[in-house]
């Protein structure tokens, strides 16, 4: 990511936030990659976050599931 761009490094680490609700459930709130550097406007970057878009989605799926 810094190769392709030092201002960007500010965004790192990238968090995922889980939070409890009064009912006891839980919520999980992230930023995708492509939104948090998209104002960067980028094609390394952009190429960059489009890859790491579904790695988060599938950490956030495997939290959320249920066995």
């Amino acid at each position: 990511m810094l190769n392709a761009s030092i201002p960007a490094g500010i965004e790192e680490p990238f968090c995922i936030y889980v939070t409890e609700n009064e009912n006891g459930s839980s919520t999980i709130s992230y930023f995708p990659p492509t939104a948090v550097f998209s104002p960067y406007k980028n094609r390394e970057l952009d190429t960059l976050a489009a890859e790491m878009d579904p790695i988060f989605e599938r950490i956030v799926n495997d939290a959320v599931k249920t066995e």
